[in-house]
């Protein structure tokens, strides 16, 4: 809490999870989103990712423009996971507007940084030509790629 209070960002980051989810402190969401927020705001991609996931659609705040807004700037900073996330809210459409070329931008950025539900995704693009030219060859490479990955797909 004290590196948090003078401006630690990763302990800002941490000291909100603990707040959130009520570890090692009485649990206060509220707080918790509070202290992720300030790391959020100042760039931590780690605080970003926290935020998106706290507005996402499965979440119990769903808020899909707050979740892609955090996305976008978890995604920017180069966090895979929220590349591949931001990707499926812009291709699927998801109360926000559909974008097929940006998410595609998207999920390019995540497969080759080894995101295997990214890889697949691609994968099945490039298989049905969905927002890319259709190309077997390139859809059973990014398939074959994420059956590489998958033991680590089920760790996100």
């Amino acid at each position: 809490k004290k590196a948090a209070e003078h401006g630690h960002l990763e302990a800002q980051n941490a000291l909100g999870v603990c707040y959130a989810n009520g570890e090692g402190v009485p649990m206060d969401r509220m707080a918790g989103i509070s202290w992720i927020r300030k790391a959020a705001e100042q760039g931590f991609a780690d605080a970003q990712l926290n935020m998106s996931s706290f507005y996402d659609i499965d979440s119990g705040t769903p808020d899909p423009f707050e979740a892609v807004k955090w996305y976008r700037l978890a995604a920017e900073n180069g966090v895979a996971k929220a590349q591949y996330f931001l990707a499926v809210y812009l291709y699927m459409g998801h109360d926000v507007r559909e974008d097929k070329p940006e998410a595609i931008k998207w999920l390019k950025l995540a497969a080759e940084q080894g995101n295997a539900r990214a890889q697949k995704f691609l994968g099945d693009c490039y298989i049905g030509g969905e927002g890319v030219p259709e190309d077997k060859a390139e859809a059973k490479k990014w398939q074959d790629k994420a059956a590489e990955n998958r033991p680590e797909a089920n760790r996100e």
